[in-house]
Parts: C-alpha cells; sequence; structure tokens
C-alpha cells in the first residue's frame, strides 16, 4: 500500500510540473518586462542579480530554497506541497523552472503561484519601506545585497521574517537592504 501512496504522489508531482512548464507562457512577457525595468537593474535578468555560486540540483538543499519557504509561508500547500522539500521535488520535475534559485525563473514561479510584483527599485530600505505601508499584507521581498529572498508575515504588531532558517525571525539583518521588489498576492 505504501507503494501505491508513493507512486500516486509521483504522479500527482509530475502533473503538477507538466503543468507549470505549460503555463509557463503565460507569464514570460510579465517577467521579461521586469527584467527590462530600468528601476530592477539586472536583478531579473537570465543570471542577474547578487550570485550566491551556488546551483540548484536534484539533491535537496534548504539554503537554495528560501524563495520556495517564502512561497509556501503565503501560500500553503501551493501544487499540494506541504513542504518545501515537496516544491522543490515538483520544479526538478519540469523543464524550464528547474533552477529556482535563479531570479528570473523565481520570479516566473511567483507570478506562477499567482503573485504580483511592486517594483520599489532599491531606493527605499527595508525599514522605511515597511513603515510607510498602510497595510499589513504578507509579502515577499527581494533586496539588493543578499543572495536571499525571504516572506514578511505580521505578526503580533510587527512584520517577521519567514525563510529557510525559519519562521518569527527578526528582520534586523535585512533592515538597512534595499527593497527591490515587493511581491503580494
Amino acid at each position: 500500500m505504501a507503494n501505491a501512496r508513493a507512486f500516486v504522489a509521483e504522479l500527482g508531482e509530475f502533473e503538477h510540473a507538466w503543468d507549470l512548464d505549460f503555463r509557463k507562457t503565460d507569464v514570460e512577457a510579465d517577467i521579461e518586462t521586469l527584467a527590462e525595468n530600468e528601476a530592477t537593474g539586472d536583478f531579473y535578468e537570465e543570471d542577474g542579480g547578487v550570485d550566491d555560486g551556488m546551483s540548484v540540483g536534484d539533491e535537496w538543499s534548504p539554503l537554495l530554497a528560501c524563495s520556495l519557504y517564502s512561497i509556501l509561508a503565503i501560500k500553503p500547500g501551493w501544487l499540494g506541497a506541504n513542504s518545501p522539500q515537496t516544491l522543490h521535488r515538483i520544479l526538478r520535475k519540469t523543464l524550464n523552472l528547474k533552477d529556482y534559485d535563479d531570479n528570473k525563473t523565481a520570479a516566473t514561479i511567483r507570478k506562477l503561484a499567482g503573485f504580483t510584483p511592486t517594483v520599489k527599485g532599491g531606493v527605499q530600505s527595508v525599514n522605511n519601506y515597511l513603515a510607510s505601508l498602510d497595510n499589513h499584507k504578507s509579502m515577499i521581498l527581494d533586496v539588493d545585497t543578499h543572495a536571499h529572498t525571504f516572506a514578511l508575515i505580521w505578526d503580533n504588531d510587527r512584520f517577521k521574517r519567514t525563510d529557510e532558517t525559519g519562521s518569527n525571525r527578526e528582520i534586523e539583518e535585512y533592515a538597512t537592504d534595499k527593497v527591490i521588489t515587493a511581491w503580494q498576492l
């Protein structure tokens, strides 16, 4: 019975991967526009942004999956994924979204998940951006000086960071980084 469940789960992952590849063309123009936006610099261009010198492989590595943690923090269960590891397996089965730690690919995946980018252009620090908000809607932030993405979730009268290091983390480490783009559902 366990083998049958594993087989059904694997089929489901392939189905989600095929669907993502098929729908990728729906968002390509949006991602190209984002990549060509002068305010984002080279952040969403192929291999753009700050390079961490690493690349995603078939073997699960939490340190390369900050974007997956962020997506699932705001949209739990997306594609039936109950964990970033499951989302990793689905994305590694796609033809075009395997390298989800690349900024351009991560942006494509976020658009496919239903997120909308608001370009901030790296002129405002994370602290100043958050202070300027008139709502407390959860978001994913791309910042200028780190090869890292994180979700911000409103919790007890302030935003808390969620990424591969855990939930309800403080944002001090990124407080002075400049916001390139905020992604919200």
